[in-house]
């Protein structure tokens, strides 16, 4: 390579061989500068260091360069200069060390007419073995988490299967308990009967005996017996006493669909939607939740409670374990506000600080635990209540100081809110069935009919009910239309609460449950 001619000036004896093509270029130092001004990656070196330079092949070195032995089958390019390796030394070589993320090439590669500069390829070949690397790593992993939700998979069967042959004990004895006391009334049914027929026998006996004399009206005791009755009704009592330790089994496997919590500081009650029964649970410590806080589930047993009178404080309540964590507080204080959960996010609408009604709207995202402000509601409200329909999310609002009420749809698109909606007075509960939108308020039941492209919306009346309270229903808890009812958390603000059941097909309302707002009952 010494005694070769400078490539570019054909005269010159080359000093320099610059790598920038394979093989490399031989360059004297006054065309060095500029062939480094033209494109390309250059790396060049001393033509005195020769072994730097990679010969085509047939071109010189044709043995690896670690055993000077056997044929040069690739080189690598974790290193610069490369060097070329047998197949051998190479497969040994990336033993070694595989901490470094190996660019092998074989030596034809180079051999073809065009070729581009090595630390492409390098660049290149070291992010496809990066990935490569990082895909070996990450499947380890992953193969060890099947492997850890097979064994909590089974446990859990395991568990479930223990509860339902438990269970199925318990019914077996209670079945016995049953049979054990329908006995028991049986006899006390006969032995009344009996004693009543002979009463009646020796009444009439001595009516017939005195000349039917005797004036007074015959008592048939074996019909009005209330004594009787409630101790036939004890004995059944206890007879279904099963019932309540199945609810408890019901709620310790998994929480049903439709079962509504009632939180207050460090107490919760929950209540099947159907069966009205409730559960009671502590909760592992005490908080600051009370009746303007709003709450959704966000798991299938995890409740998140966002606000309050006067705080931004969040908490995430396992309604199964009674467990509390304190979550991110959102940024702003604020009560009596709408809540809904729409896939990952958690949207939190308007409110109440300091008796100031708020327009902001903010969402958590369940999964990152951080809050994030979204564009304000257009019009400031508080006892705000949510809805789910395909176009959007639907929210009712009342604003006491201009004593009128809003609704307005959220669009999950463009995370934005448009006016639908302005009438007078309190706003109520709102729940949608198909395109019907039901607002309750009042003493009335109003609906209005939703299309997608609508851009107002007119309630006609349906249906009168009885005022409870001041009229103003927030619902705290989001619920949804099932079989044509929902049964959700009534709150008239600042009075008393409960449950209440909705019924579409008949317009029809009522309040089934009353509580002084929670824990204790009415």
């Amino acid at each position: 390579m010494e005694a070769s001619q400078c490539s570019l000036c054909l005269t010159t004896q080359a000093k320099f061989a610059c790598s920038c093509v394979f093989p490399a270029i031989p360059l004297c130092e006054v065309c060095l500068l500029p062939h480094l001004d033209t494109e390309g990656t250059h790396i060049p070196v001393s033509s005195r260091k020769q072994e730097w330079i990679w010969p085509a092949p047939g071109e010189g070195l044709e043995y690896c360069e670690d055993c000077r032995a056997k044929p040069v089958f690739s080189f690598c390019l974790c290193s610069n200069p490369p060097k070329r390796r047998c197949e051998d030394c190479d497969t040994a070589h990336s033993q070694r060390t595989p901490q470094v993320y190996h660019s092998r090439h074989p030596i034809a590669a180079y051999a073809a007419a065009t070729r581009v500069p090595v630390e492409t390829y390098r660049k290149k070949q070291q992010y496809i073995s990066h990935f490569e690397f990082s895909i070996g790593e990450e499947l380890p992993r992953f193969d060890a988490f099947v492997k850890q939700v097979k064994e909590e998979l089974e446990t859990l069967l395991g568990e479930i299967t223990a509860m339902k042959e438990s269970l199925l004990d318990n019914l077996q004895a209670e079945r016995v308990k049953l049979v054990s006391a329908l006995g028991e009334i049986q006899q006390a049914i006969e032995a009344k009967r009996y004693t009543a027929s002979a009463n009646i026998t020796t009444y009439l006996d001595d009516y017939v005996e005195t000349g039917y004399q005797d004036m007074r009206e015959l008592d048939l005791e074996m019909f009005t017996g209330t004594i009787h009755l409630q101790e036939i009704r004890a004995l059944l009592w206890k007879a279904v006493s099963f019932a309540q330790s199945s609810y408890r089994l019901y709620y310790a496997v998994a929480r049903p669909v439709n079962a509504i919590p009632v939180l207050r500081d460090n107490s919760l009650r929950l209540y099947d939607g159907e069966t009205l029964q409730a559960a009671e649970i502590k909760l592992s410590q005490s908080t600051s939740i009370c009746a303007g806080t709003a709450y959704c589930y966000i798991q299938d047993n995890v409740v998140l409670c966002c606000g309050g009178s006067a705080q931004n404080r969040v908490y995430e309540v396992n309604v199964q374990s009674g467990e509390v964590v304190q979550a991110a507080e959102m940024n702003q204080n604020r009560e009596y506000a709408g809540i809904f959960k729409l896939k990952g996010e958690v949207l939190v609408f308007g409110g109440r600080m300091y008796g100031e009604m708020l327009d902001s709207v903010e969402k958590y995202a369940v999964r990152g635990k951080v809050w994030s402000v979204l564009p304000s509601l257009q019009r400031a409200k508080y006892a705000c209540s949510v809805c789910k329909h395909s176009s959007g999310l639907y929210i009712a609002g009342y604003s006491d100081l201009t004593a009128e009420s809003t609704i307005e749809v959220f669009s999950p698109l463009n995370e934005t809110c448009r006016l639908l909606s302005t009438v007078s007075g309190p706003s109520g509960i709102l729940c949608c069935e198909g395109n019907e939108l039901y607002h309750i308020r009042l003493n009335r039941i109003e609906v209005g009919n939703l299309t997608n492209s609508q851009v107002s919306l007119t309630f006609t009346k349906k249906g009168t009910i009885a005022q409870r309270g001041n009229g103003v229903y927030w619902l705290c808890f989001p619920t949804c239309v099932s079989n044509g009812e929902v049964v959700g958390v009534l709150t008239a603000v600042g009075v008393p609460c409960g449950l209440f059941r909705f019924n579409s097909a008949g317009v029809h309302f009522s309040q089934v449950v009353k509580f002084s707002y929670y824990p204790r009952a009415d």
